[in-house]
């Protein structure tokens, strides 16, 4: 299937021409989603097993973008309402808010460059490389959970002894919800949000009770 942006772009214009802005639009697609993506370290999902909870307030930001009379403004004061109820009303942190009033503005102003007949296909980019890049932080998560828990525990005995489980072995680990599951866990994403690393929810990839 042909990229929409290219086939968009084509129309009207001369090859060169064409191509010139096809790159510049996918390059900057592609930095405003990865800035997306570095906000999303801050929020804390109810549940990853969802699109909404993976993504929080995202949606909601590119769909608002180049709507009559929005501004960006409105916009991060809309992901914060939604980012707010996601952490039980708590407030937003110094680290996330500037994050997300960085990004929203940053993805107007790409969206108002865009052509008209092009923006639909440039939210869809957007989004979709947006739901890769949090996939990709989510596994990365679980992997560097792992590696730790194996430098935690001198083999896996001594893990199922503390967790009260039985693990055949290191590659099905999965977080279990006991005294010392929870105990390894926050320690594991305290250290990990203390270096600004993306943090996930213990439910995402929670094993059954055996």
């Amino acid at each position: 299937m042909r990229d929409l942006i290219q086939v968009g772009i084509e129309r009207g214009t001369s090859a060169g021409t064409g191509q010139g802005r096809l790159a510049r639009l996918r390059e900057e697609a592609e930095k405003v989603a990865e800035a997306f993506a570095r906000y999303l370290t801050h929020y804390p999902p109810k549940t990853r097993r969802t699109r909404h909870g993976l993504l929080g307030p995202v949606p909601e930001i590119i769909k608002l973008a180049g709507r009559p009379l929005m501004t960006p403004g409105q916009a991060t004061g809309r992901a914060i309402r939604i980012h707010e109820m996601a952490q039980e009303g708590r407030r937003l942190g110094r680290g996330a808010m500037a994050s997300l009033e960085e990004v929203t503005q940053e993805f107007f102003e790409l969206v108002e460059r865009c052509p008209m007949h092009l923006r639909k296909a440039l939210r869809d980019r957007v989004i979709d490389h947006v739901y890769f890049l949090a996939r990709k932080k989510e596994a990365h998560f679980w992997v560097a959970w792992n590696e730790w828990l194996q430098q935690r525990y001198a083999d896996i005995a001594a893990l199922n002894s503390a967790w009260s489980t039985s693990f055949k072995d290191w590659s099905v680990v999965r977080y279990r919800d006991s005294e010392a599951g929870r105990l390894d866990f926050d320690e594991f994403r305290k250290a990990r949000r203390e270096r600004g690393e993306a943090i996930v929810d213990a439910d995402a990839n929670e094993s059954e009770a055996e």
